[in-house]
Protein backbone atom coordinates (compact mmCIF):
# COMPACT_ATOMS: atom_id res chain seq x y z
CA UNK A 1 0.00 0.00 0.00
CA UNK A 2 1.17 3.46 -0.67
CA UNK A 3 1.85 6.12 2.10
CA UNK A 4 -0.05 8.27 0.19
CA UNK A 5 -3.64 7.21 -1.45
CA UNK A 6 -6.93 7.52 -1.61
CA UNK A 7 -10.04 6.68 0.88
CA UNK A 8 -10.89 3.87 -1.79
CA UNK A 9 -7.64 2.12 -2.08
CA UNK A 10 -7.95 1.42 2.15
CA UNK A 11 -11.49 0.28 2.21
CA UNK A 12 -10.72 -3.65 1.75
CA UNK A 13 -8.68 -3.15 4.97
CA UNK A 14 -11.35 -1.25 6.41
CA UNK A 15 -13.79 -3.35 6.01
CA UNK A 16 -11.55 -6.66 6.38
CA UNK A 17 -14.03 -9.26 8.58
CA UNK A 18 -13.50 -9.60 12.67
CA UNK A 19 -12.72 -5.77 13.00
CA UNK A 20 -14.25 -3.18 13.92
CA UNK A 21 -13.12 0.95 12.57
CA UNK A 22 -13.55 4.10 15.38
CA UNK A 23 -12.47 7.68 13.65
CA UNK A 24 -10.80 10.26 15.85
CA UNK A 25 -11.23 14.19 14.27
CA UNK A 26 -7.76 16.57 15.27
CA UNK A 27 -9.87 19.60 14.56
CA UNK A 28 -8.61 20.61 18.49
CA UNK A 29 -4.82 20.98 17.49
CA UNK A 30 -5.58 22.64 14.53
CA UNK A 31 -4.77 19.71 12.00
CA UNK A 32 -1.31 19.78 12.11
CA UNK A 33 0.36 17.58 10.18
CA UNK A 34 2.74 17.24 13.64
CA UNK A 35 -0.15 16.08 15.50
CA UNK A 36 -1.07 13.36 12.64
CA UNK A 37 2.99 12.19 12.74
CA UNK A 38 3.07 12.44 16.59
CA UNK A 39 -0.01 9.97 16.55
CA UNK A 40 1.50 7.76 14.22
CA UNK A 41 4.51 7.62 15.97
CA UNK A 42 3.49 7.27 19.79
CA UNK A 43 -0.06 5.99 19.55
CA UNK A 44 -3.29 8.92 19.80
CA UNK A 45 -3.53 9.59 23.49
CA UNK A 46 -7.07 9.61 24.78
CA UNK A 47 -9.18 11.73 26.87
CA UNK A 48 -10.15 10.21 30.57
CA UNK A 49 -7.90 7.11 29.46
CA UNK A 50 -11.46 6.40 27.56
CA UNK A 51 -11.73 5.62 24.19
CA UNK A 52 -15.49 6.39 24.17
CA UNK A 53 -14.55 9.50 24.64
CA UNK A 54 -11.58 9.29 22.44
CA UNK A 55 -13.49 8.54 19.20
CA UNK A 56 -16.78 7.00 17.46
CA UNK A 57 -17.45 4.20 15.76
CA UNK A 58 -17.65 4.09 12.12
CA UNK A 59 -19.58 2.05 9.39
CA UNK A 60 -17.43 1.43 6.87
CA UNK A 61 -19.87 -0.31 4.51
CA UNK A 62 -20.74 2.13 2.17
CA UNK A 63 -17.92 4.11 1.01
CA UNK A 64 -20.61 7.24 0.07
CA UNK A 65 -21.83 7.25 3.36
CA UNK A 66 -18.40 6.84 5.00
CA UNK A 67 -16.73 9.38 2.99
CA UNK A 68 -19.40 12.23 3.60
CA UNK A 69 -19.07 11.23 7.02
CA UNK A 70 -15.17 11.83 6.88
CA UNK A 71 -15.60 14.98 4.70
CA UNK A 72 -17.92 16.39 7.36
CA UNK A 73 -16.53 15.77 10.94
CA UNK A 74 -18.42 17.59 13.49
CA UNK A 75 -16.30 17.72 16.14
CA UNK A 76 -14.27 20.75 16.13
CA UNK A 77 -14.95 20.57 12.10
CA UNK A 78 -11.48 18.88 11.82
CA UNK A 79 -10.31 18.29 8.28
CA UNK A 80 -8.07 15.43 9.59
CA UNK A 81 -9.39 12.26 10.42
CA UNK A 82 -7.47 8.99 12.38
CA UNK A 83 -8.72 5.76 11.47
CA UNK A 84 -8.79 2.88 14.11
CA UNK A 85 -8.62 -0.27 13.01
CA UNK A 86 -9.37 -2.97 16.28
CA UNK A 87 -9.80 -7.05 16.40
CA UNK A 88 -13.48 -7.57 17.94
CA UNK A 89 -12.52 -10.75 19.53
CA UNK A 90 -10.31 -8.24 21.84
CA UNK A 91 -12.85 -6.14 23.02
CA UNK A 92 -14.31 -6.76 26.62
CA UNK A 93 -17.90 -6.46 25.64
CA UNK A 94 -19.31 -6.46 29.20
CA UNK A 95 -16.30 -3.99 30.38
CA UNK A 96 -18.24 -0.44 31.19
CA UNK A 97 -19.62 1.07 28.27
CA UNK A 98 -17.66 4.18 28.70
CA UNK A 99 -14.59 2.42 28.47
CA UNK A 100 -14.26 3.23 31.98
CA UNK A 101 -9.95 3.04 32.72
CA UNK A 102 -9.90 1.27 29.53
CA UNK A 103 -11.49 -1.43 30.87
CA UNK A 104 -13.32 -2.12 27.52
CA UNK A 105 -10.81 -1.11 25.14
CA UNK A 106 -7.98 -1.92 27.47
CA UNK A 107 -6.61 -4.35 25.27
CA UNK A 108 -5.50 -1.81 22.62
CA UNK A 109 -3.97 0.64 25.01
CA UNK A 110 -0.03 1.33 25.80
CA UNK A 111 -0.03 3.03 29.17
CA UNK A 112 2.80 5.85 29.58
CA UNK A 113 3.53 8.30 32.54
CA UNK A 114 2.74 11.57 32.10
CA UNK A 115 3.28 14.33 35.09
CA UNK A 116 2.85 11.99 37.65
CA UNK A 117 -0.26 10.26 36.12
CA UNK A 118 -0.72 7.20 33.88
CA UNK A 119 -2.25 8.16 30.23
CA UNK A 120 -3.69 5.48 28.19
CA UNK A 121 -2.27 5.44 24.39
CA UNK A 122 -4.39 3.71 21.22
CA UNK A 123 -1.15 1.34 20.11
CA UNK A 124 -0.04 2.94 16.98
CA UNK A 125 -0.49 -0.61 15.61
CA UNK A 126 -3.77 -0.21 15.23
CA UNK A 127 -3.93 2.90 13.45
CA UNK A 128 -4.55 2.46 9.69
CA UNK A 129 -3.81 5.94 8.86
CA UNK A 130 -5.43 9.67 8.58
CA UNK A 131 -8.42 11.05 5.88
CA UNK A 132 -7.41 14.57 4.52
CA UNK A 133 -11.08 16.29 4.21
CA UNK A 134 -9.55 19.12 2.09
CA UNK A 135 -7.13 17.20 -0.26
CA UNK A 136 -9.34 13.97 -0.27
CA UNK A 137 -6.33 12.14 0.13
CA UNK A 138 -5.24 9.05 2.64
CA UNK A 139 -1.99 8.72 4.45
CA UNK A 140 -1.35 5.27 5.53
CA UNK A 141 0.28 5.02 8.76
CA UNK A 142 4.00 2.67 8.61
CA UNK A 143 3.46 1.03 12.15
CA UNK A 144 0.00 -0.20 11.36
CA UNK A 145 -0.23 -3.95 11.37
CA UNK A 146 -2.56 -5.45 8.84
CA UNK A 147 -1.35 -9.31 9.79
CA UNK A 148 -1.24 -9.08 13.58
CA UNK A 149 2.27 -9.93 14.31
CA UNK A 150 3.02 -13.07 16.96
CA UNK A 151 3.94 -10.41 19.89
CA UNK A 152 1.39 -8.52 18.92
CA UNK A 153 -1.19 -10.88 19.69
CA UNK A 154 0.30 -12.24 23.01
CA UNK A 155 0.20 -8.55 24.46
CA UNK A 156 -3.50 -8.09 23.01
CA UNK A 157 -4.56 -11.27 25.16
CA UNK A 158 -2.55 -10.37 28.34
CA UNK A 159 -3.95 -7.37 28.21
CA UNK A 160 -7.75 -8.34 26.82
CA UNK A 161 -7.55 -10.75 30.51
CA UNK A 162 -6.32 -7.55 32.55
CA UNK A 163 -9.43 -5.73 31.05
CA UNK A 164 -11.74 -8.74 32.09
CA UNK A 165 -10.52 -8.64 35.38
CA UNK A 166 -11.08 -4.77 35.56
CA UNK A 167 -14.73 -5.46 34.93
CA UNK A 168 -14.59 -8.49 37.13
CA UNK A 169 -13.42 -6.33 40.44
CA UNK A 170 -15.64 -3.49 39.60
CA UNK A 171 -19.20 -5.94 39.58
CA UNK A 172 -17.99 -7.22 43.15
CA UNK A 173 -17.34 -3.82 43.91
CA UNK A 174 -20.94 -2.52 43.69
CA UNK A 175 -22.38 -6.00 44.34
CA UNK A 176 -20.32 -5.57 47.67
CA UNK A 177 -22.22 -1.93 47.95
CA UNK A 178 -25.38 -3.06 47.29
CA UNK A 179 -25.07 -5.74 50.12
CA UNK A 180 -24.11 -3.20 52.50
CA UNK A 181 -26.68 -1.19 51.61
CA UNK A 182 -29.32 -3.92 51.59
CA UNK A 183 -27.66 -5.04 55.33
CA UNK A 184 -28.50 -1.89 56.57
CA UNK A 185 -32.10 -1.51 55.20
CA UNK A 186 -33.10 -4.72 57.14
CA UNK A 187 -31.01 -3.31 60.51
CA UNK A 188 -32.86 -0.20 60.57
CA UNK A 189 -36.33 -2.14 60.09
CA UNK A 190 -35.02 -4.82 63.08
CA UNK A 191 -33.74 -1.22 65.14
CA UNK A 192 -35.57 1.93 64.01
CA UNK A 193 -33.30 4.63 63.91
CA UNK A 194 -34.43 7.10 66.90
CA UNK A 195 -33.32 10.78 67.54
CA UNK A 196 -30.63 11.16 69.66
CA UNK A 197 -31.74 14.95 70.55
CA UNK A 198 -34.80 13.56 72.48
CA UNK A 199 -32.24 11.75 75.20
CA UNK A 200 -29.99 15.18 74.98
CA UNK A 201 -32.87 17.21 75.98
CA UNK A 202 -34.03 14.54 78.54
CA UNK A 203 -34.12 15.90 82.46
CA UNK A 204 -32.47 13.20 85.00
CA UNK A 205 -32.91 15.83 87.55
CA UNK A 206 -33.98 13.35 90.73
CA UNK A 207 -36.56 16.00 91.52
CA UNK A 208 -38.90 16.20 88.98
CA UNK A 209 -42.04 15.90 89.80
CA UNK A 210 -43.90 13.15 87.67
CA UNK A 211 -47.39 14.26 89.34
CA UNK A 212 -48.05 10.97 90.53
CA UNK A 213 -51.32 10.20 92.07
CA UNK A 214 -50.63 10.15 95.79
CA UNK A 215 -51.10 6.34 97.91
CA UNK A 216 -51.17 7.96 101.48
CA UNK A 217 -53.89 9.23 103.16
CA UNK A 218 -55.94 12.53 102.25
CA UNK A 219 -55.28 15.31 105.07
Amino acid sequence: METICKLKDVMDVLNEKGYFCLGHGTGRSNDSKEVVKSIFENGLRTKDNSLYYTSIGLDTGDFDNLETKLNNWKHCESKKIILIRIPIEFINVIGDTADLNGERYGAFMIEKAENGKIRNYVDSKFIVGCYDSVTHEFECNDKFERVLRKETLETLRKQYKEALEKTKARLQRIEMTNNMIENQSIKDEVNPIYDKSLLDNFDYDDEIEWDMPSTGPKL
